[in-house]
């Protein structure tokens, strides 16, 4: 049976955008640091941004971690099929990624 690492969470605690909050969940904080960025761009429509994060796992220290990202389109969109539920599979594209880069941690 393959061991799992317990998720910790998170959540932005100051952004370049101005938002905070969110409940992210995952093993490591740069996983998290790409799921708050998506959100990130998702609310401010930049494609820049610095934030901090700050973990909220019960019996943590609380540390916090920073962060810069940013958001590129790509020069040719990647098509993936996903599994859906209802069907078989079902095709999705991507257009843009997002890139992060810790800029400290404490």
């Amino acid at each position: 049976m393959v061991e799992r690492k317990p998720k910790r969470t998170f959540k932005v605690s100051d952004s370049s955008s101005g938002f905070k909050g969110g409940r992210y969940k995952g093993t490591n904080p740069l996983d998290v640091a790409k799921k708050a960025a998506r959100q990130i761009f998702k609310k401010s429509g930049g494609s820049s941004a610095t934030f901090t994060l700050c973990e909220t796992t019960s019996g943590s220290n609380h540390k916090e971690f920073k962060y810069s990202a940013t958001r590129k389109k790509l020069s040719s969109p990647i098509e993936r099929e996903v599994p859906d539920p209802h069907n078989s599979s079902k095709k999705i594209t991507i257009m843009v990624t997002h890139e992060v880069s810790v800029q400290s941690a404490k």
